[in-house]
């Protein structure tokens, strides 16, 4: 079975603060600070301290610029790629850039198709997606597109997708979408950017290694769990619990939120399906964010 592209193309508006007036000496040339952006992805340069003079690409077809208004600029992530990007200000004063512009990068794959018998004359669907992010940055989200196909081979649903969250690089999620109006047999995701973000203010760490989850109880479709989080940071993200039926297919992935305290234990709870009957934690996407000055 064939799957996935690369997305390709991604849009996104950011807002920097940077200040002129923190450069000391007037005359003296900016240290260059480095900033990854992903294809298609418009970032506003708000300057402080003085108005801007002139904006200057050294790649234009990588990172084009120009002057928004009297105190901005906006810089936008053309194509794979790297472009310096200066901002002098009417003070005497610039500052440097260097952008290295990346494509977007997800595989998508399918890891279940479960066809249940729910009336005796209909089938219901549970199709589910391995979505791995290999970009090279934290995305804060991504969208998948899909279509599903029957035992015939003709796309019966092409869907604008569903929308995966908190994804390092290198990380992986699971998805279950659901089809009410027959068997599957065949499913293809398409990785695109409609709604994929990354942030360039903080930097992500992974603390996956640093969190255990125990189960406390299950109460009809309430489970509840014990996170603990050993690292010395805070951390956030997800966990990917897969539920499965009878036979061993999976009726369902939630997502169970690993948001703890540093060197604390809380409760966290999911929901699962109606007729689950067991459940396994797929994999753990935790991470502590430090805030990066830009």
């Amino acid at each position: 079975m064939k799957v996935l592209k690369k997305i390709t193309a991604v849009t996104l508006v950011m807002a920097l603060a940077l200040s002129l007036a923190q450069i000391v000496a007037p005359q003296a040339e900016a240290a260059t600070k480095k900033i990854t952006l992903i294809k298609g992805e418009a970032v506003s340069i708000t300057v402080y301290g003085s108005t801007i003079k002139s904006v200057k690409s050294s790649k234009s077809s990588v990172v084009k610029v120009k002057k928004s208004s009297k105190n901005k600029a906006t810089v936008t992530a053309k194509k794979k790629g790297t472009a310096t990007v200066t901002i002098k200000g009417k003070n005497g004063k610039s500052l440097k850039y260097k952008f290295t512009v990346k494509n977007v990068k997800l595989d998508v794959s399918v890891v279940d198709i479960n066809n249940v018998q729910a009336y005796s004359t209909s089938v219901y669907s549970y199709i589910t997606f391995k979505v791995t992010n290999k970009t090279g940055v934290y995305l804060a989200n991504a969208k998948v597109a899909y279509a599903l196909y029957d035992n015939t081979g003709v796309a019966v649903e092409n869907n604008d997708g569903f929308t995966v969250y908190a994804l390092p690089n290198k990380a992986s999620t699971y998805y279950t979408v659901k089809y009410y109006y027959g068997a599957i047999t065949d499913a293809v995701g398409v990785a695109r950017a409609t709604s994929s973000s990354h942030s360039i203010s903080y930097k992500y760490t992974s603390i996956s290694s640093k969190i255990t989850i125990k189960e406390k109880s299950i109460d009809g479709t309430t489970y509840t769990f014990s996170v603990k989080n050993a690292s010395k940071q805070s951390s956030s993200g997800y966990a990917d619990v897969a539920f499965y039926d009878e036979n061993g297919k999976i009726l369902a992935v939630n997502q169970l939120s690993l948001s703890v305290n540093k060197k604390s234990t809380d409760t966290k709870r999911v929901y699962g399906p109606t007729g689950a009957v067991s459940y396994k934690i797929l994999g753990k996407r935790a991470v502590y964010s430090k805030y990066v000055s830009v």
